[in-house]
């Protein structure tokens, strides 16, 4: 065998036109998590490997061929692959970066170790931004860590990119597997031979975004701002599979040394909708796959779209569906159909697995936004497709849409209960095994991770969900994954807490207020220590006050983890709709708690990794007249377990709450209102101000009033008095002429200190137009960007200038706006025009 297997190395390299004996002069490394050998050269890779599953193996860029044979699989790729540590640090840095779909996040370890982490949004402003690379986190690391890119050992995309690269040996393996998909359907259904499939897009789509040379020059256009050329020194850059990056972002990050059962489970990742992982001994082992089109997630994705919830908006169907529950015998009919129609549509098989059809979520496009025609023929008899969008809908009145919810939920608990019930019962690899970690957009699904627990699979101490199981926890694997695989490094530390965003020194608080014109003793006053601090505020959530908490450094993830939270009275009957009603977001959303890890126990029988809010739990029946506000329609609740050494102040706070106060806990929900959660000092005055059932905010040791006087430095169009009413004419009658009326009535305004412009100058003339909020997400702004340019246009033809100055006075938000009006310029010329 070790013959025939030197042989065909040998003719490989006869390929490439290498002499054999120069083969063993290259470094030679057998890895064993990849079951691969490597050779190493200074501007190749070869590796030799046993065909494995599509999932298992981390890809490089610069892939040049690959083979296939009948036991046997080979890549060469072309580049500098040997392992590298910084020169000028002496240090291992490997930045793990997810951005190839929404979440758009970084991650930045040194030596193994997790220094930053943040999304990108935080920093756009963009909610679930969706940039190729998250420019702006990873400047802000960079900067912190004192670093440059030439500094950093490795990059790596929890994305496979090579799946979509052909080769002149291999068609890419994406589109094989696509085309695969439809030839199957097509014969399915009894179509000609050569027929077009109506399917939504996904590899069109995918081969577009998943671009050698869109991602090379991203990182080129990064190294040429820092002064390096990009010819001489970039990283190597590696692409780790999907589901591979969620599945360590939860097995490494959840601590377990003994054998883990790893389940993912999401829209789609790469190939993959759901895989199963054995993790042991600092490994992990694929044990199962389950690919497109049978996802879950979009299936939930369909069914949120279909009952107008818009992108990004499942966990709200999530929280509906407790209050789908039948109430009177049609109600359990209609609840019995759908779940009989989604049992049809949806089959568990042997080994764990599942199928959808196709034709409910994938093949056969229909004409309302992406549903297909099944999936309207199947549910509009049952639940006719509401003409209200979810803002609007009211469990207690929308009774088929809450049973829809409800019905969809039970589905999914019977899926995701097969799947690990196999894994954890039956499968000899696993059936033994204690321990479940779990991640993937559809770990976030609270109520199937409770009935997991409830159904005795497997103790609530022994299952972990990270703080980020969605896309933009796959940065913080994929740089897992090169860490230990590539550079060696221990991974498998317990992540006890989430606070690897920025932090703001009291120096940039103290600015950021003069610079909004807040006057000492009448805006705001100063506290001197964390004691102060601590006790200030438990004083006035005692007393029924709501609070805006900003404190110490940002958390990663979706959650509000009492660093950037809206803080309520717990044993205020009131206090979950005051905080609905400050975010704008209906009467009906479930908030969560936080409180002592030493109350837990009182509240709760068995509660453990509660750390995140990714997990729920019950509330005992005799407290649950103690938490008033934090127990959701089904007698649950989303806590969060405060512990003295992941946030002394936070838990100082809850100490003197529970021990001065008797109030076990606080309603803690994110601090924002329809946008990212806030990141700066400026973005929580920006927010504060807009939130008027918010009464003090708490920004470092500064306590903040109501504001009186001062106005916000970026202004929010559906929140100002007097804009809100005319963007619902806008949005009948979108055209410059509204726009032009609306940016005047801005401009008419009491212009403040610290309000911040957009300017478009010429030699001619100058216009300025107040930033907004919209700019940056929501609704209107894909018509305001298009407003913007049209004045571009116009101020370049109107003036006959032959050049157009583009300026922003806040130095955070010119680089976004720059992204943004640049990616609406690219099919224009950009010669005249010149951002400074």
């Amino acid at each position: 065998m070790q013959d025939k297997l030197k042989k065909y190395i040998v003719s490989i390299f006869k390929t490439l036109n290498l002499r054999s004996g120069k083969i063993f002069a290259w470094h030679f490394v057998c890895d064993r998590d990849e079951k691969s050998i490597q050779f190493f050269s200074n501007n190749h890779l070869l590796r030799i490997h046993g065909r494995v599953k599509d999932g298992v193996l981390v890809e490089h860029m610069g892939l040049r061929e690959r083979w296939r044979f009948a036991f046997i699989g080979a890549e060469l790729y072309e580049g500098s692959y040997i392992p590298r540590i910084s020169v000028n640090s002496k240090s291992c840095y490997v930045l793990g970066i997810a951005g190839t779909d929404y979440d758009s996040t970084a991650a930045l370890y040194k030596n193994g170790v997790l220094l930053f982490a943040q999304e990108e949004e935080r920093f756009s402003r963009a909610k679930h931004d969706t940039s190729l690379i998250p420019v702006n986190s990873i400047r802000w690391m960079l900067k912190q860590e004192n670093i440059h890119l030439n500094d950093i050992s490795h990059i790596v995309i929890a994305r496979d990119f090579n799946l979509f690269r052909d080769t002149t040996r291999t068609l890419a393996p994406a589109l094989a597997h696509y085309e695969k998909l439809d030839e199957e359907y097509a014969i399915l259904k009894g179509y000609p031979k050569g027929t077009k499939i109506s399917r939504r897009p996904i590899c069109e789509r995918d081969k577009k975004r998943y671009d050698y040379l869109s991602l090379q020059e991203h990182l080129s256009c990064l190294a040429s701002e820092e002064g390096i050329d990009p010819s001489v020194y970039l990283p190597s850059i590696s692409f780790v599979p999907h589901h591979l990056a969620h599945a360590a972002s939860a097995y490494y990050a959840s601590g377990f040394s003994e054998p883990t059962l790893v389940v993912t489970l999401d829209g789609h990742g790469d190939l993959e909708t759901s895989t199963a992982w054995l993790g042991q001994n600092g490994r992990l082992e694929k044990i199962d796959s389950i690919t497109v089109p049978h996802s879950l997630g979009s299936l939930w994705g369909r069914v949120a779209k279909y009952l107008g919830f818009g992108s990004h908006q499942q966990g709200e169907l999530m929280g509906l569906s407790a209050y789908g529950f039948p109430r009177d015998l049609e109600e359990s009919l209609r609840v019995s159909s759908l779940i009989s129609v989604l049992s049809e549509e949806i089959k568990l098989l042997p080994q764990g697995k599942f199928s959808i059809n196709s034709e409910l979520i994938y093949h056969e496009l229909g004409e309302m936004g992406g549903l297909t025609k099944r999936f309207t023929l199947l549910f509009e008899k049952l639940v006719p497709q509401p003409r209200k969008s979810s803002q609007d809908i009211d469990p207690e009145k929308d009774r088929a849409i809450a049973n829809f919810a409800y019905a969809l939920q039970q589905k999914t608990d019977d899926i995701i209960l097969h799947r690990i019930t196999y894994f954890l019962r039956h499968n000899p690899k696993t059936n033994k095994i204690k321990y479940l970690a779990m991640a993937g957009g559809v770990a976030l699904n609270i109520v199937s991770t409770n009935r997991i627990i409830s159904e005795g699979l497997v103790d609530r101490k022994n299952i972990f969900v990270p703080p980020t199981p969605s896309d933009s926890g796959t940065a913080l694997g994929a740089a897992m994954i090169i860490s230990h695989r590539i550079f060696g490094f221990n991974l498998s530390q317990k992540m006890d807490h989430a606070y690897y965003g920025p932090s703001t020194s009291e120096d940039e608080i103290q600015q950021t207020l003069e610079r909004f014109g807040l006057v000492e003793g009448q805006d705001f006053k100063r506290l001197t220590s964390e004691e102060e601090i601590a006790r200030f505020g438990s004083e006035k959530i005692s007393e029924g006050r709501s609070l805006a908490w900003f404190q110490g450094r940002s958390e990663l993830g979706p959650r509000s983890l009492m660093n950037r939270s809206l803080l309520f009275n717990l044993s205020d009957p009131e206090s979950n709709e005051k905080a609905n009603r400050a975010k704008g977001r209906q009467k009906w959303r479930p908030s969560a708690i936080s409180l002592l890890d030493e109350a837990a126990s009182e509240i709760f029988d068995n509660v453990h990794n509660a750390s995140f809010m990714v997990v729920s739990a019950p509330v005992r029946k005799e407290k649950q007249d103690i938490i008033c506000s934090g127990i959701h329609v089904d007698g649950t609740t989303r806590p969060q377990i405060v512990t003295k050494s992941a946030n002394p102040l936070a838990w100082l706070l809850l100490k003197i709450l529970k021990e001065d106060k008797k109030i076990v806990g606080v309603v803690n929900t994110s601090f924002n209102k329809k946008e990212p959660i806030v990141e700066s000092p400026e973005e929580a005055l920006n927010t504060f101000y807009y939130m008027k059932d918010i009464d003090i905010l708490m920004l470092g040791s500064y306590v903040i009033y109501r504001p009186t006087k001062w106005k916000p430095s970026i202004l929010s169009l559906e929140d100002e008095p007097k804009t809100s009413s005319l963007l619902r004419n806008v949005a009948k009658n979108a055209g410059v002429v509204a726009w032009f009326s609306i940016f005047e009535l801005i401009n008419v305004d009491e212009i403040a200190p610290n309000q911040v412009f957009l300017i478009f100058r010429t030699s001619w003339t100058t216009e300025r137009y107040p930033l907004l909020k919209e700019m940056f997400h929501g609704h209107y702004q894909s018509e305001i960007l298009n407003f913007l340019l049209l004045r571009i246009d116009s101020l370049l033809k109107e003036c006959e200038a032959s050049k157009l100055f583009v300026e922003c006075t806040s130095n955070k938000m010119a680089p976004v706006l720059k992204k943004s009006l640049m990616t609406q310029l690219k099919n224009r010329n950009l010669k005249n025009i010149v951002f400074s």
